[in-house]
């Protein structure tokens, strides 16, 4: 999902305005008609990209998809360096949802490319829709706070809809330990309860700030009514509780504070059973792009929502294309993917 941006008047420089893009170049398949999948639409380099990218909209777009597809090799975008714009299938990354049934739903996208080796497109420019869409693998604007509804609404759907298909993993899922801590979102302590309870569990960095957490010596504590004050927690956790409230789940577990972390027997037997503990919740909250556990859950509070960025352009009245994230990639280059 995209924050949004203003409602600029269209701009394109005279290389863009030769494309004469439109709302329905996007909504039509890449196949559609069959000589679009896979061509080349523009060429350019790099230095032409930003002096135009100032005052030409899509120039911007292309110029940031670049960046963020060498965001490992930034010494190659050198202004001499080339690049080319290819018209493909919209969002990518979804390439194995593109079956018989779905394909004529997919729109298009345009990936620019570095022509150098190696170089990825996987930033690709397409639709970016109101919040309202239900157009498929369609980008579209997010609200200042969470939609905790329509995440609700998400997981029911896979509850409900998707059976087996979402439990599918090259792991070998086990049942979860038996009489599992959990904390309790609203005793504010920690609870023992069976495998096949209903909960959340939260994965993230600990970093330094993460200092408390379950012992021998504090268990009976933490087990007793408001022993785990929220505000007392580290700001990923007490953040997470939030998330599993919203979500109209009561128990979270979070490794910190549901292994005791220094009984050996039992810490082994979890972290043995680690695949399980996440394979078997209801959801897991990631907190990828937070290095340490004070860093809260980006994107739940307000303040800590991306505010608009250069990634959504408005080229007239429903019209509106831009870059979505693309997940692996956020992933890979996070702090989360640097954790022990």
């Amino acid at each position: 999902m995209i924050p949004a941006m203003g409602e600029p008047a269209e701009s394109f420089c005279k290389a863009c305005s030769s494309l004469n893009l439109s709302r329905t170049d996007f909504e039509l398949p890449a196949s559609v008609p069959i000589d679009r999948f896979g061509k080349v639409v523009l060429v350019g380099t790099v230095a032409s990209l930003k002096s135009n990218s100032p005052k030409c909209q899509l120039c911007r777009l292309i110029l940031r998809a670049l960046q963020l597809n060498q965001v490992r090799n930034p010494q190659s975008l050198r202004g001499s360096a080339k690049w080319e714009l290819t018209r493909s299938t919209s969002t990518i990354e979804y390439g194995h949802l593109l079956r018989a049934a779905t394909k004529k739903l997919v729109g298009s996208a345009l990936y620019p490319m570095l022509k150098v080796p190696l170089a990825g497109r996987f930033y690709g420019i397409q639709l970016i829709d109101e919040k309202s869409t239900s157009s498929l693998l369609r980008g579209r604007l997010v609200d200042d706070e969470p939609d905790v509804a329509m995440l609700r609404g998400w997981i029911k759907r896979c509850q409900t809809e998707h059976g087996a298909s979402c439990r599918q993993t090259y792991l070998h899922i086990h049942e979860s330990p038996c009489d599992m801590l959990f904390i309790d979102a609203e005793s504010e302590c920690l609870v023992r309860l069976p495998s096949d309870t209903a909960y959340v569990a939260l994965s993230y960095v600990w970093g330094g700030a993460n200092k408390k957490m379950t012992l021998t010596s504090n268990l009976k504590q933490f087990m007793q009514l408001n022993g785990l004050l929220r505000r007392d927690l580290p700001k990923i956790i007490s953040d997470a509780l939030e998330v599993t409230n919203a979500l109209d789940y009561r128990y979270l577990w979070v490794d910190a504070f549901c292994i005791v972390q220094n009984d050996d027997v039992s810490k082994k037997a979890m972290i043995e059973s680690m695949d399980s503990v996440y394979g078997n919740a209801v959801i897991t909250i990631i907190a990828a792009s937070g290095g340490q556990a004070n860093a809260g859950l980006s994107g739940w509070n307000k303040a800590s929502r991306k505010p608009p960025g250069e990634n959504v352009e408005t080229i007239r009245p429903g019209f509106r294309i831009g870059l979505l994230p693309f997940f692996e990639n956020e992933l890979e280059d996070s702090p989360y993917s640097s954790r022990g």
